[in-house]
């Protein structure tokens, strides 16, 4: 079946999916865009933005749904009258339902990826993870939705490098792209494929993250720290961390390679404050220079202490609350070997 001429949408309700559709726009014929009202109520969504803009200015159909789930009747009444024959997942966080999945003509198709691989790294934030367990790659692949999780057949795959100054925003733009060229792929062939089924032999899952889960742990090394930082660095909640019972984001951070004498400092413990507001940390082997925070300069002093956090402690809670929501999803050898590192880091 050629894909010239038919109905092609792109489902979105992020930033990213937005980069994404002007790329695909500008050189395929794009029917239309599906997306979320902004209506106040969207702040859960991280990244979230309306598609309404990059839809009008591409020359596109923009069809707005209000439910994220795609459960409400009047969604399904809109979409149904789309006559969607391919229908390309970008930035939504939320399972396909499998009423419109059967009822788009060609196939719906998803991006998922990990540093494990789909298969080994289905899920939720893999990227967020890539980016906390300090991986040197990722793999992202396009591949045909189904009812499962992450399960559907392999269309293509590409693979990119991380080094130590991506974060989630460059890692989000390197997965557009890569995206992008695969999904062009697909609209030039004369054929769709098939795909490739999946290894369930070798499917493992990477837990859900909450705001919660972003509490820093000073004790860490500096490098893990600031990896954690660029992990969830805005559009994200943010790692942070406390003070006097309050929350400090912390939105970039470096690791200083310097040596001074730690034994009398406490891991947290403000070093010093620099004139713009910046301030050192120390983490457990070392320095950790804040570059930007919503931590106001009157309220730090050299010798100010951040509360303690459990890096282990945080990863057993994450890995309980997957195990007791879903049994039957074997975690990710990623995250295991995240929380095996963690409780060997000879800080502790």
């Amino acid at each position: 079946m050629c894909l010239a001429g038919r109905n092609v949408y792109i489902l979105n309700s992020g930033c990213f999916g937005n980069l994404l559709i002007e790329l695909l726009a500008s050189q395929f014929p794009i029917k239309g865009v599906i997306g979320l009202s902004d209506n106040g109520k969207r702040a859960h969504i991280s990244g979230f933005a309306e598609s309404r803009d990059v839809a009008t200015k591409n020359g596109l159909q923009f069809t707005e749904v209000e439910d994220y789930r795609l459960a409400d009747d009047a969604d399904r009444e809109r979409l149904s009258a789309l006559q969607i024959d391919l229908l390309i997942v970008g930035s939504w966080q939320r399972l396909v339902p499998e009423w419109l999945i059967e009822q788009v003509s060609v196939g719906v198709v998803g991006v998922h990826g990990s540093a494990e691989g789909i298969t080994a790294g289905r899920g939720r934030s893999p990227q967020n993870w890539a980016l906390i367990s300090r991986a040197d790659h990722f793999h992202v692949s396009i591949f045909w939705i189904k009812r499962g999780i992450d399960d559907g057949p392999l269309i293509d795959t590409r693979t990119f490098e991380y080094d130590d100054t991506d974060d989630i925003v460059s890692s989000y733009c390197k997965t557009v792209l890569a995206t992008a060229d695969m999904v062009g792929n697909l609209l030039a062939q004369k054929d769709v494929p098939a795909g490739i089924a999946q290894d369930e032999q070798q499917a493992g899952y990477l837990p859900m993250r909450t705001e919660e889960d972003g509490a820093i742990d000073w004790r860490r090394s500096a490098a893990n720290i600031c990896a954690f930082v660029r992990a969830l660095t805005r559009p994200y909640p943010g790692a942070f961390t406390t003070l006097n019972g309050k929350k400090v984001h912390v939105w970039r951070a470096r690791p200083m390679a310097i040596m001074i004498e730690l034994s009398t400092i406490l891991p947290g413990q403000v070093v010093a404050v620099l004139d713009n507001g910046h301030f050192l940390v120390r983490a457990g082997d070392g320095l950790v220079l804040i570059d930007d925070s919503d931590c106001s300069r009157a309220s730090l002093a050299v010798g100010t202490v951040f509360e303690q956090t459990d890096f282990v402690e945080q990863l057993d809670a994450i890995a309980s609350r997957h195990i007791e929501r879903y049994p039957d999803q074997p975690l990710s050898p990623l995250f295991l070997r995240l929380r095996e590192s963690a409780s060997m880091e000879f800080v502790r």
